[in-house]
């Protein structure tokens, strides 16, 4: 049996790529892509500095611990922890309201 030579694979056709851009839209976007970042950078800036607030300090500075030693105060940076749940509230009483109970008299002479 003879066996036909199979014709060459032909590469199927590829559209031709598009024209380059003309030189003013590449400014444009160049100019476009530049605001684009410089607002990116600005928004990455303020978040870090936002959570840079909210992250606080865990333990006091060295400087700090040397400033308590020798007995200045210092007013220890915040360390995002909130308010000591262990310190007890003050409580006071209302001086506006008027009691809801009568007292006794108490004069000498019954």
């Amino acid at each position: 049996m003879a066996t036909e030579p199979k014709p060459p694979a032909t590469p199927p056709s590829e559209p031709p790529p598009p024209p380059p851009p003309p030189p003013q839209d590449l400014k444009a976007k160049l100019e476009a892509d530049k605001k684009k970042l410089t607002e990116e950078r600005e928004q990455r800036a303020k978040a870090n500095e936002e959570r840079e607030k909210k992250k606080g300090t865990p333990t006091p500075t060295q400087e700090e611990c040397d400033l308590l030693k020798m007995g200045h105060s210092v007013e220890l940076a915040n360390d995002g922890s909130g308010p000591d749940p262990n310190v007890p509230k003050q409580v006071t009483a209302d001086e506006t309201q008027k009691p809801g109970y009568s007292h006794r008299s108490m004069s000498a002479g019954r």
